[in-house]
């Protein structure tokens, strides 16, 4: 049985749809500006629009480069015991295995939004690349105490079937 669990880090999915449809509205606004032209308002230098143009791109390469920087994250559970995670970028995979021995403990971090409300996250305690944590769940205390019981439950029943295969006996 795999068990497969998938971070709350998906929120940057909508950030690379939001780049994808920037780039596609700059895209046909340049076709448009090089097959029909563009004038200006009035007063201003004939140059005007394609600088908007520039500025535009300019800031869509910051976009992506920013939205390239935040992988949507997830774990797997395997029959042997193996976790894997992944970290998922909108132009590359990243993936790494680890023991069941490396991921405990699952560290619990609490964080305030802005407002001064209480954001937890339950990250495993090994990253996946520098900079980027393997998170299992992010929200409400309840919601990352539970999602940690059943990966713990995952694992131990793992674990179990390891024993089991192998002649040890199992207490």
């Amino acid at each position: 049985m795999k068990n497969r669990y998938f971070t709350c880090s998906r929120k940057w999915i909508v950030v690379w749809v939001f780049t994808a449809l920037w780039f596609v509205g700059l895209a046909v606004g340049t076709w448009n500006a090089v097959i029909d032209g563009v004038s200006g308002p009035v007063g201003f230098p004939e140059w005007y629009p394609y600088a908007i143009l520039a500025v535009m791109w300019a800031c869509g390469i910051g976009l992506a480069w920013f939205s390239n920087q935040h992988p949507c994250t997830s774990v797997t559970v395997g029959k042997d015991g193996v976790v894997e995670g992944r970290a998922t970028f909108p132009f590359r995979i990243v993936r790494r295995k680890f023991r069941y021995e490396e991921l405990i403990p699952l560290q619990l971090i609490e964080d305030q939004y802005e407002d001064g409300g209480a954001l937890f996250e339950l990250q495993l305690p090994v990253p996946i690349m520098p900079g980027h944590p393997l998170v299992l769940a992010e929200g409400s205390r309840d919601h990352c105490l539970a999602e940690k019981a059943t990966f713990l439950a995952a694992l131990e029943q793992c674990e179990r079937g390891r024993r089991d295969i192998h002649g040890e006996r199992f207490t």
